[in-house]
């Protein structure tokens, strides 16, 4: 009895321990929010202090040349800027014809494996009906021969 109780005490003592050590879920998941806004936090620092950074002299002459192509396209006549838009809508319809052709061309191969799914399903409903019909002659022989003997048995 008394190893019972020393072992019930020491098991519960043992419980009583771990439960006190032990962290709950939400102080485990609110640590980890933390550190994940912590680590936002300091992506964004690093992102702004990047933005602060001065330009090299590489950047600076891509920014130049940005600004360039802008003031020319807004100095385009009106005949430049309707041939650009008619370039952008050929693009445009090119893509579009693309797309049709695809489209045509998945729904030619289903319609195809349409044809084929039917087609095997046709031929396995014709192996099943000819086997039906092989059992069904065995059975139909079994019988007749039953009745022959039978007649012959009164004779």
């Amino acid at each position: 009895m008394s190893m019972k109780r020393l072992y019930s005490l020491l098991a519960l003592l043992l419980l009583v321990s771990a439960f006190s050590y032990s962290e709950s879920v939400e102080s485990i998941l609110k640590k980890q929010r933390e550190e994940y806004y912590k680590s936002q936090v300091e992506a964004e620092k690093k992102a702004k202090q990047q933005e602060k950074k001065p330009l090299k002299v590489e950047e600076t002459t891509d920014v130049v040349e940005e600004e360039v192509q802008e003031v020319e396209e807004k100095n385009l006549t009106k005949l430049e800027k309707a041939e650009n838009r008619l370039d952008h809508m050929a693009e445009r319809v090119d893509y579009y014809n693309r797309v049709q052709r695809s489209v045509a061309a998945e729904e030619k191969e289903v319609s195809e494996l349409k044809k084929e799914r039917a087609r095997v399903k046709q031929e396995t409903a014709a192996v099943k009906a000819r086997k039906e019909v092989k059992q069904e002659k065995p059975v139909k022989q079994a019988k007749e021969e039953k009745k022959k003997n039978t007649t012959k048995k009164s004779k």
